[in-house]
């Protein structure tokens, strides 16, 4: 409590979560919806906690989960619907994965894949690794699937050059693996989550559809490539480090590969087609790595320590994704979502001939949403209010659409997409750091990025 006096952010968490206590207890006043009023308060806590890190992320999301059924805000399914989402396994997977590759020794051998990157600078090394992991996207789509194959490798590669445990450097190219494969990944439909419910979203409301082709002209130069960049510069400024061309190079990877080390090639591969080809055999992705995770699991085959699930596995991340899930479920099961939208779209008061300003309410209402719906929620509030919007802006309503599409982009901070979690959490970042990362390309991408986005628009003649 000491600790908690010292620092005003966390007192004025505490302060909404007093005002949230008496908000859930005392009966609400005339004229406002008991459930909606309730299940806002409960939320607006929950964020307060979760941005102050008064308390571990899974606790708060636990307590916001048991607080909403206790109260009847929302149906068990949907408060704990997150423990029924094949997201989730993709996390405890991934984990499975990471551990079966240290214990193996396979994250060593992969390390020799840096011997191409012994003349490079750690700013060239960034760049490569920045890069070489949004391409992945390209063919890939499953976010978290990306992350978790890409982050082992990137540690491997560090340690191979000589970024070693607590060297900045280390953690600087195992978040340009993980980080550079989700948020840049924005520009490619299928590599992001919130793409694909926007789309699918649009689709049902509007039987509008979104060609890989074309969202890649519409977004990936500059939500893609450009933000790519932006990453580089941000993770140079967060961790600089320096090469040491004089140290010795590692040769651990000479030694002659294993029988685990070649089951474990097999079962990593044989992963990837399974994850890249769901589209025809339609095994969601999250059923696939836990088919994995129970492989690496089995004694025979010595893939993973005998005391894997006691202690080496971090389970951490597997419960803020549920969380993560759970908060955009019941935002969305209880309006809350579309309410706040509406007001947001009242207080605007968006009117045609003001291309610039309608651009930037569009994208504003939209990363807003995303910071109280979580980015794979927000979409499926939006879809709806888009007629509405292009309307009242003058605009086409795929243009209103797109314009959505780049505001979802801008993540406000980690919780809003569960993917920058997995990626945290694989790398060793602690929260404060990732609040850094993430606020830095939000502002970023506003800043410079919304900009380039208007002018690469209107240089191809998509907004008039």
């Amino acid at each position: 409590m000491r600790s908690v006096l010292k620092q005003p952010a966390k007192l004025i968490a505490l302060a909404i979560f007093t005002a949230a206590v008496l908000i859930l207890i005392l009966p609400v006043p005339a004229g406002f919806d008991p459930k909606l009023t309730r299940t806002a308060a409960l939320l607006v806590a929950a964020l307060a906690f979760l941005a102050t890190h008064i308390l571990p992320e899974q606790i708060t999301f636990l307590a916001f989960m048991l607080t909403v059924v206790i109260m009847g805000l929302a149906p068990v399914e949907v408060a704990f619907g997150g423990f029924t989402a094949s997201a989730i396994w993709l996390v405890f997977g991934g984990n499975l994965i990471s551990l079966a590759m240290l214990h193996t020794g396979l994250m060593i051998r992969i390390g020799a894949v840096a011997s191409v990157l012994f003349s490079l600078s750690y700013v060239k090394i960034l760049i490569v690794v920045t890069y070489a992991s949004l391409a992945v996207g390209l063919f890939m789509p499953a976010t978290v699937s990306r992350i978790v194959i890409l982050v082992p490798i990137a540690l491997a590669i560090a340690d191979r050059l000589g970024f070693h445990e607590g060297r900045p450097g280390r953690r600087g190219i195992a978040l340009a693996a993980g980080i550079g494969t989700f948020l840049p990944g924005a520009g490619i439909l299928p590599a992001n989550l919130p793409n694909v419910v926007m789309a699918g979203a649009a689709e049902t409301a509007y039987g509008i559809q979104f060609t890989y082709g074309k969202f890649l002209l519409w977004h990936f130069p500059v939500s893609g490539l450009l933000k790519a960049a932006l990453l580089v510069c941000v993770l140079l400024f967060m961790y600089p480090d320096k090469r040491d061309f004089s140290a010795p190079a590692d040769d651990g990877q000479q030694a002659s590969i294993n029988m685990q080390q070649r089951l474990l090639q097999f079962l990593l591969i044989a992963t990837v087609c399974l994850w890249a080809t769901d589209f025809v055999h339609r095994i969601a992705p999250g059923y696939i790595s836990l088919m994995v995770a129970v492989i690496i699991l089995l004694p025979a085959l010595k893939l993973s320590p005998p005391d894997a699930l006691h202690g080496k596995v971090n389970m951490t991340p597997f419960f803020q994704v549920v969380g993560i899930l759970s908060i955009g479920g019941v935002v969305q099961y209880s309006g809350l979502g579309v309410h706040i939208a509406q007001a947001l779209i009242d207080f605007t008061a968006p009117k045609p001939d003001q291309l610039i300003t309608n651009f930037v309410i569009v994208a504003g209402i939209s990363s807003f949403l995303c910071f109280v719906a979580t980015g794979p929620g927000a979409p499926v509030v939006l879809a709806p209010l888009a007629q509405d919007l292009a309307t009242a802006m003058g605009l086409p309503l795929f243009t209103v659409l797109n314009m959505m599409v780049f505001g979802v982009s801008i993540q406000l901070l980690p919780y809003v997409g569960p993917p920058f979690i997995v990626a945290m959490s694989l790398t060793g970042t602690s929260m404060r750091d990732g609040v850094r990362l993430c606020v830095s390309m939000a502002i970023l991408s506003a800043v410079v990025l919304g900009p380039l986005t208007f002018l690469w628009w209107k240089i191809l003649g998509f907004l008039g």
